[in-house]
């Protein structure tokens, strides 16, 4: 299975996620939900709230563009928000997986579908490798 193949089959099929993406370990943008581009530099800023919560809680966490407000988040998993709209980022053994979601989805929807990708990852069942 493709990158791609994860974002559309396994995350925006859900019907959870508004736009969806996968990063490289490196940072690069592996696949993406039509019209959604994940920089460089927000991988950095990404990886920077995984690495230092308090960098997390103390800046937020921005993403094509937009500011995103701490939740919560540990070295696996980042939910953020803003207004009603919520940011997920986990990181799988081979990747960074990046889900926005709107209402009606509600957070904890959003969380267990991009961890339950994130484990189908790392547990072989998708056999993707960067």
């Amino acid at each position: 299975m493709s990158w791609n193949q994860i974002v559309d089959r396994a995350m925006m099929v859900s019907g959870f996620f508004q736009h969806a993406a996968v990063l490289t370990r490196e940072g690069f943008l592996a696949a993406s939900s039509h019209g959604f581009i994940v920089s460089k530099t927000d991988f950095k800023e990404i990886m920077s709230c995984f690495l230092d919560p308090q960098h997390l809680y103390r800046r937020g966490c921005t993403v094509a563009g937009i500011k995103y407000v701490a939740i919560s988040g540990n070295p696996r998993m980042i939910h953020c928000k803003i207004g009603p709209e919520g940011l997920v980022c986990v990181r799988a053994k081979n990747c960074v997986l990046v889900g926005l979601y709107r209402p009606p989805v509600m957070a904890p929807q959003a969380v267990t579908a991009i961890e339950m990708v994130a484990d189908q990852i790392n547990s072989g069942m998708y056999n993707v490798d960067m």
